[in-house]
């Protein structure tokens, strides 16, 4: 179309120079400053915005950066609007780029080495994409371009069968809703054919960088440090590595390696003994004749230590009462004297086993310990590992006292029964909490009279604070639930059937089969006997909607004037 046509010809009428640039010579490396940043963005949706680059300044275009931005709709529920979106790079000719993940665009690091090792692509790529077309869709989002500053893109261009190879720095920044913006601020090549060049080098008489080194790595462990030159070195010249501190500084390196020299090659270079943990160590390599410090490698590299002393600080002590609520829990934690302790893996263990999802710093080791009626001793141990090394803990050993407060069972019963007793509680000198149809009655004396409280469901549980031998003070027993019956007529004799209780779609539906129940009530509550939701019984079957709680254990109590029914049911 005649828009297509006009943008085509404007491409091709060198818009590179309406940036102000200018470009400077040093040995092999053209640098050209743009002067000011030039901004790719379109405006209005559907947009595009094209512009183009011309690397060597032949007079020849080599590379297409675009913006493209559409706009299609907003969405409610304060959700981001529908959009499709990139930034993209379009090679002319067999031109290309670096393509490291799924051929996308990828960036390099200040210092790193652009050569014929790099993995090569062609064509259109997204350097950084987006596409939202659906309110309910996550975004899908493309490319590997980040949206930070001073990163270089790896290029190389092919003129008479030769490669050239060369950088481009630029910023990608998403603007209202990722429109991205792209932000073109310098460029370099190097014209000798098929000779490296260093990512941010703008023409150094001399350049000596350093491949590309991966890690971790480890104390005392060689490694070897391929680098490349430009220009001549002296044959007396010695090329030597050297190992930044822990945060990437120079001012003090130490020296891992070292060759006589005047070529390109590999130095085979040992990490120190005594090097500490660190995540942003860099690597460069020197001359001596010249005098020259080398490009550093580019990139943060992580170095482990010899494994640093491990702990476990345990602030109860080597004695541990039950599992009890009015008690704080108890959490052991490592103690590993490095900077990168959130680097390092752990595993906690049980007298020698790991211990499932026991893979943090700390974790309460209480669930372990809940029920234990006997004396028993607790080893926990922990390993603490990375890629080079691993130590394991001293052992804490913890002896824990059996937890003691328990209450017997009681049958169901009649009003005019004698009272109860209340003696299956123990240790002894607790009291006796009742509940009568999830209604808190409050404490009772040792002797339960029925005729006080009525037919009902009852719920008992035993609690002492008081402390034993061992210093433990104790919670509450779990409560232990009967149910108290008129016994008075017709519906003394019904069976443990005369409802029924079944859960479905989040509702719990009660089915009573004798009609002499209706004209009642249904309760149901919960396992400390709260009451969750009471209901009239209209008619033999009726539906209690539970989709707001949680899933446990409840209890179902059908009650008419004359007689009370109880069940318990599991709803999930």
């Amino acid at each position: 179309n005649t828009m297509k046509k006009q943008l085509l010809k404007n491409l091709y009428t060198f818009i590179i120079m309406i940036m102000f640039s200018f470009a400077a010579a040093n040995a092999q490396v053209i640098y050209t400053n743009v002067i000011p940043d030039d901004t790719i963005l379109c405006s209005g949706s559907p947009c595009t915005a094209i512009d183009s680059l011309d690397l060597d300044n032949d007079g020849n275009m080599d590379f297409l950066l675009s913006s493209y931005y559409q706009y299609l709709g907003g969405c409610s529920s304060m959700r981001p609007p529908k959009v499709k979106s990139s930034a993209s790079i379009t090679s002319i000719g067999s031109n290309s780029f670096y393509g490291m993940s799924s051929n996308y665009p990828s960036a390099l690091n200040y210092g790193n080495i652009i050569d014929s090792n790099l993995i090569w692509s062609n064509g259109a790529k997204s350097l950084k994409g987006t596409s939202h077309t659906t309110c309910t869709a996550s975004f899908n989002q493309t490319g590997n371009w980040s949206t930070l500053t001073d990163y270089y893109l790896p290029v190389k261009i092919i003129k008479s069968g030769n490669n050239y190879f060369g950088w481009i720095r630029m910023q990608i920044i998403s603007v209202n809703y990722f429109h991205y913006e792209i932000i073109l601020k310098d460029y370099a090549y190097n014209s000798t054919p098929n000779q490296f060049i260093v990512a941010g080098d703008k023409g150094a008489a001399r350049v000596i960088a350093i491949s590309t080194i991966n890690s971790p790595l480890c104390f005392g462990s060689n490694i070897n440090i391929g680098f490349n030159i430009t220009e001549n070195f002296d044959s007396t010249n010695v090329f030597t590595a050297e190992l930044s501190d822990s945060i990437g500084g120079f001012s003090n390196p130490v020296v891992i390696g070292s060759i006589n020299s005047n070529q390109p090659g590999n130095i085979n270079a040992l990490i120190p003994q005594n090097v500490s943990d660190g995540d942003a160590y860099r690597i460069r390599v020197n001359s001596s004749s010249p005098d020259l410090n080398g490009f550093d490698n580019g990139n943060n590299l992580v170095i482990y230590s010899s494994h640093p002393p491990v702990t476990i600080n345990n602030t109860y002590g080597d004695t541990i009462c039950p599992l009890n609520p009015y008690q704080p829990l108890h959490m052991v934690s490592v103690q590993v004297q490095t900077a990168m302790q959130s680097k390092y893996n752990y595993q906690w263990q049980l007298n020698g086993v790991d211990i499932p999802l026991g893979t943090t710093l700390g974790f309460y080791i209480d669930s372990y310990m809940a029920g234990v009626d006997t004396f028993q001793t607790f080893v926990y141990t922990v390993v603490v590992s990375n890629v080079c090394a691993s130590d394991t803990s001293s052992p804490l050993q913890i002896t824990v006292f059996p937890t003691i407060v328990k209450l017997d069972s009681f049958p169901d019963a009649c009003l005019n029964d004698p009272p109860l007793i209340l003696n299956g509680g123990s240790p002894p000198g607790g009291i006796y909490v009742l509940t009568v149809n999830g209604q808190l009655s409050g404490n009772i004396s040792s002797v339960l009279d029925y005729t006080y409280y009525g037919a009902g469901n009852y719920g008992i549980y035993y609690e002492t604070q008081t402390p034993d031998s061992f210093g433990c003070t104790y919670g509450q027993s779990i409560t232990q639930y009967f149910n108290v019956n008129s016994c008075t007529g017709i519906e003394d004799n019904y069976s443990p059937a005369s409802f029924f209780v079944s859960v479905i779609n989040k509702k719990i539906i009660v089915h009573i089969e004798k009609n002499v129940l209706t004209d009642g009530t249904i309760g149901i509550y919960n396992t400390i006997g709260q009451e969750i939701k009471k209901v009239s019984i209209t008619n033999n079957l009726t539906e209690i909607e539970m989709s707001k709680n949680s899933s446990g254990i409840y209890f179902i109590t059908v009650q008419t004037k004359t007689a009370i029914e109880t069940r318990n049911i599991y709803f999930k």
